[in-house]
This record gives structure tokens, C-alpha cells and sequence, in this order.
């Protein structure tokens, strides 16, 4: 009798064990490959890149859930929305959103983000996203440097005209567009073109007389704004006056410091005997 008293707890405790080992539930994976993806975004094209990478689950029929870092990071999914089997993969497309790109204004560099994979909100992994802005292709020069106009409240005067020539690095041509909301007071045209390495292209800024006329006296202006990376150069005639627009952007193209495209600049325009004074300001827009 006693033997059997013993017994008893040794048998229960062993039932108990067993139950426990049995209920511990397995932790799902997911696996990314690659698991880093990289993205080069340009603002003048205004398409949107994007890539795939592969998920894959440990256990069937998984549902996760693919979260960016960054508002300028877009995801797709592939077949049913986040839903996919151990032995399948889901295609998750990484894309850029330019409109985002555009209004953060992202000078040209390296950005680095990442995209959340999670199970049940909890992030089991990331896709590293690596987003390049290259410099813009694109540069002006205008000539005068300065638009004047003075009123003397004749209807017919003579309109005050700039003409601003639009260099490209590219050998393709590359399109571009001056930024609306100009007051009526002033016109652009045309307000779109083409330009490419071998073909600059030219837009004319004009005041336009009737309207002029019913401004205050005093000076008013009007601030044309580039996108960021855009080259902006301002010159002397003893630079324009003597060197074509296509040798101005050969000499704006290429590496080197804003400091070093000046120089050279200068150093043509010596070469081809300016007669004048040759002032160069260049600068980059952030």
C-alpha cells in the first residue's frame, strides 16, 4: 500500500512535463532575397524606379506585412496581399515615389531606408532600400544677366526681353520646363523644350508692356526656382559674348568643384581672345 502511494505523484508529474514540451509553438521566419535593394531616382524623368525582392515563409500560408520608413519608399505586393506558403515565395516590388522625392527636395547623394517585414505587427526582418539622386544633367546661362525695364506709361513700349539657354550633359535629349505662376507682368517662351549635349536649347523671358504699366513705382521681382542639383550660371558678356553654348556646357560637364568649372570657363573664354572683362558666378541649387 505504501509503494503505491509513492507512485501516484511521480506518474502525474511526468503527464505534466510531457504536455508542457508538446504546446511550445514554433516561431516563423520570413527570408528576403536580396535583402538589400538599391534604387537611382532621376528628378528630370520623373519615372519611378523600382525593384523585386523574394519573400519566403517558414510556415504555410503566413500573412505579413511589408512597412517602409520612409514616406519616399512604396511597396506592391505580389499574389494575394501578404498572404504566402513555405514552400512559394511572394514578390514584393520596392519602388520610389517621385512626387515625395520632389517635394522633400533631396539634394543629389545617397539615402539609405528599409523596409519592415512583420508577422502580427511585430517586425521579424528588413530590406535595406538604398536610394541614389544623381546630379542634374541640366545648366543655364542667360543673357543679359539681369531683365530691366522702365515704364514711362506708353502702351507700345518696347518689351524688356532675357534670353536663358539651357545646357545638357546628356547625349539623349533630355526635357525640360520653366516653373509656372509667373505674374501677368512677365512671359516665358516656350515654357517647355528640349536639350541634349550636342543641342542646347533657349527659352525667352519678356515684360510685358500693358501690364507693366499699372505697377507702383519701385522694383519688382520674380524668382525662377531650379530643382535641386541644378547648375545656375551667371556671366559677364566677356564669357557669352565669346563662347557658344555648346563649349559652355562641355566646360560645365564632367567632375570638379563648382570652383574648377569657373576656372575653366574663364580659361576658354581667355583662349578665344575675349576683349572684355569675364566675370563667372556659378551656382548649385540644394
Amino acid at each position: 500500500m505504501k509503494r503505491t502511494r509513492y507512485l501516484r505523484p511521480l506518474v502525474l508529474c511526468a503527464l505534466a512535463l510531457a504536455v508542457l514540451v508538446s504546446a511550445a509553438p514554433a516561431q516563423t521566419t520570413l527570408t528576403a532575397t536580396p535583402p538589400n535593394v538599391s534604387l537611382s531616382y532621376n528628378w528630370y524623368s520623373e519615372v519611378a524606379p523600382s525593384t523585386t525582392t523574394s519573400i519566403v515563409a517558414s510556415v504555410d500560408n503566413t500573412v505579413y506585412t511589408a512597412v517602409p520608413a520612409d514616406p519616399w519608399v512604396t511597396v506592391l505586393y505580389g499574389g494575394t496581399a501578404g498572404t504566402l506558403g513555405g514552400s512559394g515565395a511572394d514578390t514584393l516590388t520596392i519602388s520610389i515615389v517621385p512626387a515625395t522625392v520632389d517635394a522633400l527636395g533631396l539634394p543629389p547623394g545617397s539615402y539609405s531606408s528599409s523596409v519592415a517585414l512583420q508577422i502580427s505587427a511585430v517586425t521579424v526582418t528588413t530590406v535595406g532600400v538604398t536610394l541614389t539622386v544623381p546630379a542634374s544633367p541640366l545648366s543655364s546661362s542667360a543673357s543679359p544677366v539681369a531683365l530691366s525695364y522702365v515704364t514711362n506709361g506708353v502702351a507700345n513700349q518696347a518689351a524688356a526681353t532675357l534670353i536663358s539657354t539651357i545646357h545638357d550633359t546628356n547625349v539623349a535629349p533630355d526635357t525640360y520646363s520653366v516653373v509656372a505662376g509667373f505674374p501677368n507682368w512677365l512671359t516665358v517662351t516656350p515654357a517647355t523644350g528640349h536639350a541634349s549635349s550636342g543641342t542646347p536649347d533657349s527659352c525667352t523671358f519678356t515684360v510685358v508692356p500693358a501690364n507693366a504699366n499699372g505697377l507702383s513705382a519701385g522694383i519688382h521681382s520674380y524668382t525662377v526656382h531650379p530643382h535641386p542639383g541644378e547648375l545656375i550660371l551667371i556671366s559677364s558678356d566677356g564669357l557669352h559674348g565669346v563662347i557658344e553654348p555648346g563649349v559652355i556646357a562641355d566646360k560645365l560637364s564632367g567632375n570638379g568643384s563648382l570652383q574648377a568649372k569657373c576656372e575653366r570657363l574663364i580659361d576658354a573664354a581667355k583662349q578665344a581672345g575675349g576683349p572684355d572683362n569675364i566675370t563667372v558666378v556659378l551656382l548649385q541649387a540644394k
